[in-house]
């Protein structure tokens, strides 16, 4: 058997299935269901959206790169779809407290829906999508991401669920940050919507 890597550089209706395929794979379990995530993106490619796929190297140093994602366990995901007018509310609310716009998405983790998760808000904001991702995989706490390791802080963490609560964790570690976003998350269903890990180009 011989192994061909073909980079992806457009996410189109008909690539959907392998992304999503490569998302289970990375997500080993974790990151929830990328079905429920394909379904949605699914929906916004056959509306005409095409989502921008760019380099890391394409941001400028002082550009806003935000990462989203769902937090919570990935079977109440089955019965609590992801809201991405919440994770969209959550990015704004981010901006708002970095004192200036984003320019572009990252994935929090390429695993389960959250490599999608990035897409759909692209669907709705229009912004880019960097190729990459904080982990290469899914990992169960926010404080294993890569951006983390590099010297990254976590906080703020926007937290919300689709009912328009919002929690903003402001703490002293990426492990603290973890641990108050996990309660709180806990708090509203087992399910939220996140933005975290404000980071430049």
């Amino acid at each position: 058997m011989t192994w061909r890597i073909i980079k992806m550089e457009k996410l189109t209706l008909d690539k959907i299935d392998d992304f999503l395929r490569g998302t289970a794979f990375l997500g080993t379990g974790g990151g929830g269901n990328p079905y429920v995530g394909g379904l949605m993106l699914r929906q916004e490619l056959e509306k005409g959206f095409e989502p921008k796929l760019i380099k890391g190297d394409e941001v400028a140093d002082d550009d806003l790169v935000l990462p989203i994602a769902n937090m919570g366990a990935p079977t109440v995901l089955v019965e609590k779809l992801p809201n991405a007018k919440s994770a969209v509310k959550a990015l704004r609310k981010m901006e708002e407290l970095m004192g200036k716009k984003c320019k572009a998405l990252i994935a929090a983790e390429a695993g389960g829906i959250n490599g999608t998760l990035p897409f759909i808000v692209s669907a709705y904001t229009g912004l880019p999508v960097i190729d990459a991702d904080g982990m290469g995989r899914a990992f169960p706490e926010l404080q294993m991401c890569t951006f983390g390791v590099y010297g990254v802080n976590c906080s703020p963490v926007i937290v919300r669920d689709e009912k328009d609560n919002e929690m903003i964790v402001n703490a002293e570690n990426n492990h603290a940050s973890e641990m108050f976003a996990r309660v709180i998350c806990m708090q509203m269903g087992t399910k939220s919507e996140i933005c975290l890990y404000p980071m430049t180009g």
